[in-house]
């Protein structure tokens, strides 16, 4: 994978070298990362021509706030990926995509779906495992306590490989959730990941509200983002499989946030009488402080067991 990295990271220096004005320290730039004389990289929603030549079948099957997604089969190795597009590249854009590629061609878990392939140049996307059974955020609620239960140790289960070589996701939130035809979770999307010795961040960026934690928000108050705002966002998941609700849910955004920031969730067995017995769990993951919270991903799989 470190081959793919490198050949993404010339495709990306080519792009820089070749744009008019270009100003290589211009990080919120939001300048075309094209060559002179050409469109910029935009994307209507269908499924690029010049990808035509290396994958048959292509389907749309969601989008994000920056990506289009398509289910595809690979030429190459007649299986069938998914391909996530970004909508438009920028810098900004590319040198994200570009670490999103450097930190998940390092992770390799069952727990965790592949990166197969990447590309930047001339036309960027990822090809990434075809997971079939849709993701958490489709399957109805609330889940038998023991699945969910289940569900959750596993998905801790790929946070162990992240998290052993300093990397954080921070938008963990059930559609970044997916799950095979054997209910076996696979975590997706490592765009806004961070590698703990890239310490010089402050607030994170493109985060999901719902399921964003405190120090997401404000770090000179709660602390730089950590292993354990992956244990924060886990236990949003664990609350709405077990009860079918956002422990954070408001009316408005500032409400939420508000909630996030300063309101105690009700207990998961006020909403789903069988999910007391792990309601001390859930509870604890949801702890404002880092420091109140489990510390790592093996605490919380001990109490799982």
């Amino acid at each position: 994978m470190d081959g793919i990295f490198k050949k993404c990271e010339r495709e990306l220096y080519f792009l820089n070298a070749t744009v008019k004005s270009f100003d290589l320290k211009s990080m919120g730039s939001e300048k075309p990362l094209t060559p002179a004389g050409q469109k910029p990289q935009k994307l209507s929603g269908s499924f690029p021509a010049e990808l035509e030549e290396n994958y048959d079948d292509a389907k749309f099957i969601g989008e994000g706030g920056f990506a289009y997604v398509f289910k595809a089969k690979s030429k190459k190795d007649k299986r069938f990926v998914a391909i996530k597009i970004p909508k438009e590249m920028n810098e900004k854009i590319g040198k994200t995509f570009l670490k999103e590629i450097r930190i998940w061609g390092d992770l390799h878990h069952k727990n965790i779906a592949k990166l197969y392939n990447a590309n930047i140049y001339p036309r960027a996307y990822l090809e990434i495992e075809y997971v079939d059974k849709g993701s958490l955020e489709g399957i109805k609620k609330p889940v038998d306590v023991e699945k969910a239960a289940e569900l959750i140790y596993n998905l801790l289960q790929g946070l162990t490989e992240a998290h052993s070589k300093n990397i954080y996701h921070l938008d963990l939130k059930p559609e970044n959730v997916l799950l095979t035809l054997n209910e076996e979770p696979k975590i997706t999307d490592w765009g806004l990941s961070k590698i703990a010795k890239d310490s010089k961040y402050t607030a994170v960026t493109g985060y999901t509200l719902m399921y964003a934690a405190p120090e997401l928000f404000s770090p000179k108050d709660f602390g730089k983002a950590d292993c354990r705002t992956d244990i924060f966002q886990t236990g949003i998941i664990f609350y709405e499989l077990v009860t079918g609700k956002n422990p954070f849910d408001g009316d408005t955004q500032q409400q939420i946030l508000m909630n996030i920031l300063m309101e105690k969730p009700k207990k998961p067995s006020e909403i789903n009488a069988d999910a007391k017995v792990i309601d001390n769990i859930i509870m604890k993951c949801l702890e404002k402080k880092k420091e109140d919270r489990y510390q790592n991903v093996f605490d919380m799989q001990k109490d799982l067991i």
